[in-house]
């Protein structure tokens, strides 16, 4: 078997009709009748209806990839169908501001609020759409932060909601803790610091967090985005996820979502939600990927093998 699931689990297929029991953590039999009430005498059971997993329990060939550390995980199901180094800590670069967006949203912000650009907002690294003097809606700064993925804008709107770095950084822990990422620390809001770390298991967690928040879920689904400062200067940014504007190759696939990152020592990164129209949502986690393309193809060969593609 591939890959392993660290829980047991009962998993019920209505769908097919089918029982899936396992025998160990990571070795799975198909049955067709199952007495439920004795199995459930032996030991504390869950069960899960998960299309996907009886797609994985049904692979045969192996599954290779680039990068160092992966998952899937069906978010609707809560459980892992393919890991790679799943549970190895490592930096996280700019996926980091997945938890940076949910905190920004715990504030409530006032999206028409306005901001005006100053010099601790200008942080190096990847392209600069803002500059000093620039006046822009907090909206606007938002849809900048994770479109493509800005580093100065995502502090700008730390410092537009009034909080040094350090205080914003603390609210980002408290709130790993609250969704149990016991092995997730951050230490800056943008993910250039390599002290950012995670593990690809906690990755798909924060990602369904995320995901499942509709303005951040929107927010990534765009390939582009443009505004206007207040003064009237025109912006135009480009999503960092390439695969929203990438042909499938599938009409029943698409990616719903996702956030890129890259730092040296994190290697290429990136965070996806897919859906198939058939089979549901899933995520993929790719971390150390080689290249900034190989991230992408890593992910959707994943995802179009447990999707049967």
């Amino acid at each position: 078997m591939f890959g392993s699931i660290l829980v047991t689990i009962l998993t019920f297929l209505a769908v097919n009709g089918v029982w899936l029991v396992p025998i160990a953590l990571d070795n799975y039999n198909l049955i067709d009748n199952l007495n439920l009430s004795e199995y459930s005498q032996e030991r504390e059971i869950k069960i899960i209806k998960s299309p996907l997993l009886k797609n994985y329990l049904e692979k045969e060939e192996v599954i290779n990839i680039e990068a160092t550390k992966a998952v899937l995980y069906d978010p609707k199901a809560d459980v892992f169908l393919y890991e790679k180094n799943a549970d190895n800590l490592q930096a996280i670069a700019s996926i980091t501001k997945l938890m940076t967006a949910l905190v920004i949203l715990d504030q409530n912000p006032n999206w028409q609020e306005v901001h005006e650009m100053k010099n601790i907002d200008r942080r190096e690294g990847g392209r600069i759409h803002l500059f000093l003097g620039d006046r822009i809606t907090l909206e606007n700064l938002f849809n900048v932060s994770l479109v493509s993925s800005a580093n100065t804008a995502t502090l700008a709107l730390v410092h537009a909601l009034d909080f040094t770095e350090a205080e914003f950084v603390d609210l980002m822990n408290l709130k790993a803790k609250e969704l149990g990422l016991v092995n997730t620390h951050f230490n800056d809001p943008i993910g250039l610091s390599p002290k950012n770390v995670s593990t690809a298991k906690e990755l798909a967690l924060l990602s369904k967090e995320a995901f499942a928040n509709d303005l951040i879920q929107d927010t990534l689904s765009q390939s582009n985005y443009s505004f206007q400062t207040e003064q009237g200067k025109i912006v135009e940014v480009e999503s960092t996820n390439k695969l929203l504007a990438d042909d499938l190759g599938t009409n029943d696939l698409e990616v719903i979502s996702g956030k890129t990152g890259y730092i040296k020592e994190a290697g290429y990164c990136f965070s996806a939600l897919y859906n198939d129209k058939n089979s549901g949502e899933l995520i993929t986690i790719i971390l150390d990927s080689d290249t900034v393309f190989s991230r992408f193809t890593d992910s959707l060969k994943i995802s179009k093998w447990i999707y049967d593609y």
